[in-house]
């Protein structure tokens, strides 16, 4: 009889249900906001990637020795333009420098741009590069290929939930708590000298 009435006792059926179930819902609850907090991340750091080179195109250059004005080849003719075939233009050998190595003026505007979209990008996230893409004119200003690569990027919380993200979306490359390189790529504007 005794046995009968144990089995039968419903006294303390809803805390054991909840000691079961509570831990499974906190961790998906926990999850979505990894989630969440990890892909805001990623999307603030693409539209810093997107601004940095937006600055950089419009800006002084961010390396030294850039040139500013498209040399023209013995056979060239000042005016012609530089896609002309047989070239027109000398062109220049491409042109990279990270962080604390990009000693050009324009520098420190990308970098506090890129800065207050993402505000835990340091100066040896950013690499800019500078390519020549055979635009403008012989004698003309300089039409560069800019790319901004933001690499390094370390994101303070979630670190092993970021790394299963990305597992998830193909990139297998990451470290615990690092974005994967972001990079962004315009055509050079007028690569301003008066740093406005």
């Amino acid at each position: 009889m005794a046995w009968r009435r144990i089995g039968q006792d419903q006294h303390g059926t809803t805390t054991l249900e909840f000691t079961i179930i509570a831990p499974l819902f906190l961790a998906i609850f926990f999850a979505i906001i990894g989630l969440d907090l990890t892909f805001y991340w990623w999307k603030s750091a693409e539209k810093a990637t997107q601004v940095g080179v937006r600055m950089a195109v419009v800006r002084d250059a961010a390396v030294s020795g850039l040139p500013t004005i498209n040399e023209k080849t013995a056979s060239g003719v000042f005016g012609q333009a530089c896609y002309n075939s047989p070239s027109p233009c000398q062109g220049f050998t491409s042109l990279e420098c990270t962080g604390s190595g990009c000693t050009g003026p324009g520098f420190s505007a990308i970098q506090a741009r890129m800065r207050n979209i993402f505000p835990v990008i340091e100066p040896d996230n950013i690499r800019v590069r500078y390519d020549y893409v055979g635009l403008g004119f012989a004698g003309g200003t300089v039409v560069p290929a800019v790319t901004v690569t933001l690499t390094g990027v370390q994101i303070p919380l979630i670190s092993g939930l970021l790394d299963g993200v990305f597992a998830l979306l193909g990139d297998t490359t990451t470290t615990a708590g690092v974005l994967p390189n972001i990079r962004a790529t315009l055509t050079g504007e007028d690569l301003a000298t008066g740093g406005t």
